[in-house]
């Protein structure tokens, strides 16, 4: 699974992902399957590179246009989308984590 599509996932389920310098937060952690917990060993270096990419595009209100324009896909857009982030798009990947809800947000 992509660093994007698994934290949109962990985001649609509740879980909030936290990057705290080197070190990723997870809350709340009960909600985590061994499979997440593998996934995230497995990717954190990406998911946190993910979450400060998500922080600075918070910061410069792209999210917000992003999101108006994902307002306007058709449900066939949005499911390409998704595949294409599957596929390992990175454009795409940010893309669908910027419109999982806001579950993924970074201290310093």
């Amino acid at each position: 699974m992509s660093p994007g599509t698994l934290v949109a996932a962990l985001a649609a389920r509740g879980i909030v992902l936290r990057r705290h310098g080197l070190e990723l937060g997870v809350a709340p952690r009960r909600l985590l399957t061994d499979a997440d917990r593998v996934a995230l060993r497995t990717s954190k270096t990406d998911v946190l590179a993910l979450l400060a990419d998500l922080a600075e595009l918070e910061r410069d209100s792209t999210v917000a246009r992003l999101r108006e324009v994902a307002a306007t896909l058709t449900a066939e857009e949005h499911q390409r989308l998704a595949a294409e982030a599957a596929a390992g798009d990175g454009l795409a990947e940010l893309v669908m984590a910027v419109l999982a809800p806001p579950a993924t947000t970074e201290r310093r």
